[in-house]
């Protein structure tokens, strides 16, 4: 006959787990996107990190409290600027771990 154990901070244990592996992802996404982006000044690699969160973790691309307020013009480009992307190629080889 077998026996069932409930553990009633199974649920918990499963949550830090998830929440330790999302963020492993997240400062990896970060440190590729570091390695990616175009550098002049290098003010907007500087700003790229990944922030831990209680529920959600963030991945930091460009800071306006920093002055790096370009981020997405590098990214997407401009009328006058042609795209330069850098989050997206790091995002994209992660997507099946996302």
């Amino acid at each position: 006959m077998s026996r069932v154990i409930i553990d009633r901070n199974g649920m918990g244990q499963v949550r830090v787990a998830a929440v330790q592996g999302c963020f492993k992802v997240a400062e990896a996404i970060a440190e590729d996107a570091v390695r990616y982006v175009p550098v002049l000044s290098g003010e907007l690699r500087a700003s790229i990190r990944a922030e831990r969160g209680s529920a959600v973790h963030r991945i930091w691309f460009g800071d306006v409290a920093a002055g790096v307020d370009y981020h997405l013009y590098q990214e997407f480009g401009t009328s006058v600027m042609a795209a330069q992307p850098y989050i997206r190629p790091a995002v994209y080889q992660y997507r099946s771990t996302l």
